[in-house]
């Protein structure tokens, strides 16, 4: 730190380990994707590894040598890489104004483990599913249970990110911002939601923009209903809340669900198809913020 040179030295290291660990071009992508600057990146960068526990999981992995098949640790491998990706992709959608490292760090990486460890109780159809199947082939490997729980959360939207941050915001539980989040998952059908977007074909650099954008907004429109319900009447249980917000919604529910039903019955899926979707879930999102009072 006494060096005359420890910003250079620094950013070399911070630079070379972004790029070893994502890739070469990944810094370039998420400053087109995002408008950020190589700065913003580089410190969105440095909380999500930290806020995941990147270099401890490294060092795990690296333990597994000669004990599990090279393909398996680079699946691991592949697994963790992915959401650290999508956590610095998320802290510099979210918290790009004054990241500040340490701060964000403190602020996540514990809940985030919490979170991670009682989603078992929480998570529900299509995306219990899908938790279920990834956790029982990582404990088929002898996976350690620490980071099974982390491998395990369903990788295509939900790391758990939004879910620490609406129960920072509101003050609630992360128990009970949980419930709230994956029932609304549930209700709405998101993670199924969620899956057609990443899976629909990508044939030019728009399109990759635009699917990557719309998974930015279908997880704010998430978290900002789980902020909304969260922050309401506290002494009504999550069912009476979810279904007074139903009831009181229920026009604006429907339409989404009905687009879903669309998405759904459609021969192939396109574009257009999901931004309309969007905007109707976009609408049901602003419609919940500005209600005074739930139940």
């Amino acid at each position: 730190r006494g060096h005359r040179l420890k910003r250079e030295i620094i950013g070399t290291q911070v630079a070379n380990d972004l790029i070893n660990n994502l890739g070469i071009t990944a810094g370039h992508r998420l400053i087109e994707t995002t408008g950020a600057s190589l700065a913003d990146v580089a410190r969105a960068y440095v909380v999500s590894r930290d806020v995941f526990q990147f270099d401890r999981f490294q060092d795990y992995v690296s333990s597994l040598d000669n004990r599990v098949p090279a393909t398996f640790q680079y699946s691991l491998m592949s697994n963790m890489v992915r959401r650290v990706r999508r956590g610095t992709r998320w802290f510099l959608r979210n918290h790009r104004s004054g990241l500040d490292p340490a701060t964000e760090v403190e602020n996540f990486r514990q809940g985030l483990v919490d979170i991670q460890g009682i989603t078992g109780e929480l998570i529900l159809g299509i995306a219990r599913e899908s938790w279920e199947q990834s956790r029982q082939k990582l404990l088929e490997h002898d996976v350690s249970d620490e980071w099974v729980a982390t491998l395990s959360m369903p990788g295509n939207l939900f790391s758990g990110l939004s879910i620490v941050q609406a129960s920072n915001v509101t003050d609630r539980s992360l128990a009970q911002v949980g419930e709230i989040f994956y029932r609304l998952l549930e209700e709405l059908s998101l993670s199924w939601f969620a899956t057609q977007i990443s899976e629909v074909r990508v044939e030019t650099y728009w399109q990759a923009i635009a699917r990557e954008s719309f998974i930015d907004d279908l997880e704010a429109q998430v978290r900002k209903i789980t902020c909304a319900l969260a922050a309401h009447d506290r002494e009504l249980s999550v069912d009476a809340l979810l279904a007074a917000w139903l009831d009181q919604h229920a026009a604006l529910v429907g339409r989404w669900r009905a687009m879903v039903n669309e998405v759904q019955n459609a021969s192939q899926t396109d574009y257009a198809m999901f931004s309309v979707a969007m905007r109707e879930l976009i609408d049901l999102s602003q419609a919940t913020q500005h209600v005074e009072g739930i139940g």
